[in-house]
């Protein structure tokens, strides 16, 4: 994960959690395990706030793999929608086009 990644994660967590912000400073992130980690090992609040951290922090990661995934679906239609139609082509042929890009934004055809 990458640093604009985390900000990201940290900003969703403070506003949809602001009750919970102090999480964040009794824990740390680990690059290298990609989770967060209790800042002290002898305060239960740190370990509480890491497992919440990590709850959180895999949940989103898992919203943001659909978003991506969306996204896909949205520039492939797009990139469909892009497709000049010519005047007087048969109905057919334009409803292929809408077809196409139905699909597309079902994520079928567009791998």
């Amino acid at each position: 994960m990458d640093n604009q990644q985390l900000l990201m994660f940290k900003g969703w967590f403070i506003d949809s959690y602001p009750e919970c912000k102090d999480y964040l400073d009794l824990t740390y992130f680990d690059v290298e395990k990609n989770t967060f980690l209790s800042k002290c090992s002898y305060n239960p609040d740190s370990g509480n706030a890491a497992k919440v951290l990590k709850i959180a922090f895999g949940s989103w990661q898992h919203q943001q793999a659909k978003v991506e995934e969306l996204q896909k679906r949205v520039e492939a239609a797009l990139e469909l929608m892009q497709k000049p139609v010519i005047v007087g082509e048969p109905a057919k042929y334009v409803c292929a086009r809408f077809k196409e890009i139905e699909q597309a934004l079902k994520g079928e055809g567009c791998q």
